[in-house]
C-alpha cells in the first residue's frame, strides 16, 4: 500500500493491529461458544439419564396397574375364608 510515492507504514501497522484485535475478539467469542456447547451437552446427557429412569418407572407402574386391574374386585362385606 502506498500513499503517494512513499509506503504508508502507519496505515499498514494500523490495519495489522485492527485485524489482530478482530482475530482476538473472534477467538474469545469462540471460546465462550465452545464452553456453552459443552455445558449444554452436559445438560442433555443428564436429561437423557433422567428420561431413561422415568421411562423405566413408568413401565413398572404400568405393569403394576395392569396386575391390579386383573385382580378380582375387593368386596368389604365378604367374610374371609377362615370364618
Amino acid at each position: 500500500m502506498t500513499c503517494g510515492r512513499k509506503p504508508c507504514f502507519f496505515l499498514k501497522s494500523f490495519l495489522g493491529e485492527l485485524m489482530q484485535k478482530r482475530m482476538e475478539d473472534i477467538e474469545i467469542k469462540y471460546i465462550y461458544l465452545q464452553k456453552t456447547v459443552d455445558d449444554l451437552n452436559a445438560v442433555v446427557i443428564e436429561q437423557q439419564k433422567e428420561i431413561r429412569e422415568l421411562r423405566a418407572t413408568l413401565m413398572l407402574l404400568g405393569k403394576k396397574l395392569q396386575d391390579l386391574s386383573s385382580m378380582e374386585p375387593f368386596d368389604p362385606d365378604e367374610k374371609p375364608p377362615h370364618y
